[in-house]
C-alpha cells in the first residue's frame, strides 16, 4: 500500500488535539478545511520533512530560512517535542502558516507492515484501511478538520481488475475522506495522475510535489521526468488547494527547497 500517512487540513486558529484511529491531529491554525475555488496567485508551500535534519538542529532558525526563500506556508510533522503554542508562535514570528499536518498513525502502519511481510493479503489490508479511513474522516469532520490519505507507490497495484487506490476512492466517504497525492510515488508506479484528477475532482485537496529522475529516485523539481506544468494545470482544475514541495532525501535541504521554489514560481 505504501506509507500510511494521515494529513489534516487545519480549520481553527486555536490548538486542537483529538485522538482517533491511532493518530493525533494538531492544528496550529489558519485555513479552511473545505474544498474551495482554485487560487489565482500560486502560493509555494513546503513539506517540512524536506528540512527535517535542520529542524532538529535549529528549529526557529530553519523556519526563518524557509521563509526567507519565499515560502509562505508549510506542512508540519507534529510538534517535534515542543508545545503547540510555541510552534504556532514561531511560525507566526517567521510569517509562516500551516494549513496541513502530516502524521503516521502507528497502528495502521502496523497493518501495512503485516501486509508487507505477507502475514495478511493486500485485500485484507485494504479492507482495514478503508474502514479506518472512514472512521478517521468522520472523527476529524466533527472536530472541524479534514482527513486525507497520503499514497505510496504500491497502492497503485491491482487487486484483480481493480487498482487499490481507486478502491479506496470509491469506498470511502467522498465528503469526509480526501487524498494527498504524492507525485513521486504515483508516477513511479506508472499511475495516470492527470486522469485521477479529472475522474475524482475535489478528492485531492493536497499534493506533494516530488520529481522522479530516470534512475527512479527523488530529485529537485524540474530536474526529473515529471511534467509539472501539466500536473499543476490539472490539479488546479481539480480544486487542489495546497501543493507542497518535498524532497525528503536532499543532501542540501535548503538548497533543494530554494531550487524547487524557484522552479514552481516560474511555471
Amino acid at each position: 500500500m505504501g506509507r500510511i500517512i494521515a494529513a489534516f487540513l487545519m480549520q481553527r486558529r486555536s490548538f486542537i488535539v483529538t485522538a482517533g484511529v491511532g493518530a493525533l491531529a494538531a492544528a496550529y491554525g489558519n485555513l479552511s478545511g473545505s474544498v474551495r475555488a482554485p487560487r489565482k496567485h500560486r502560493v509555494v508551500e513546503l513539506e517540512l520533512i524536506t528540512v527535517m535534519s535542520l529542524l532538529n538542529e535549529d528549529f526557529r532558525g530553519t523556519l526563518s530560512n524557509v521563509a526567507a526563500i519565499g515560502y509562505e506556508e508549510v506542512e508540519t510533522l507534529g510538534s517535534m517535542g515542543r508545545a503547540p503554542a510555541e510552534v504556532r508562535s514561531i511560525l507566526e514570528a517567521c510569517h509562516l502558516t500551516s494549513p496541513s499536518q502530516h502524521l503516521v498513525p502507528q497502528d495502521l502502519y502496523g497493518v501495512y507492515q503485516q501486509w508487507d511481510r505477507g502475514v495478511i493479503t493486500m485485500a485484507q489490508a485494504l479492507d482495514q484501511f478503508i474502514r479506518a479511513f472512514n472512521l478517521a474522516g468522520d472523527l476529524r469532520q466533527r472536530e472541524g478538520l479534514t482527513f486525507a490519505y497520503h499514497n505510496g507507490s504500491k497502492v497503485f497495484q491491482r487487486i484483480g481488475i481493480d487498482v487499490a487506490h481507486e478502491l479506496i476512492l470509491r469506498h470511502t466517504n467522498v465528503h469526509a475522506v480526501k487524498m494527498e497525492l504524492d507525485t513521486y510515488y504515483a508516477f513511479k508506479a506508472g499511475a495516470d495522475v492527470l486522469t485521477y484528477f479529472a475522474r475524482f475532482p475535489g478528492r485531492f485537496p493536497l499534493l506533494h510535489l516530488k520529481d522522479l529522475d530516470r534512475a527512479g529516485e527523488i530529485t529537485d523539481l524540474g530536474r526529473g521526468t515529471i511534467d509539472f506544468t501539466a500536473v499543476l494545470h490539472a490539479a488546479t482544475l481539480s480544486w487542489v488547494q495546497h501543493m507542497f514541495v518535498e524532497h525528503d532525501r536532499a543532501r542540501d535541504p535548503l538548497a533543494s527547497a530554494r531550487s524547487s521554489f524557484e522552479y514552481v514560481r516560474a511555471l
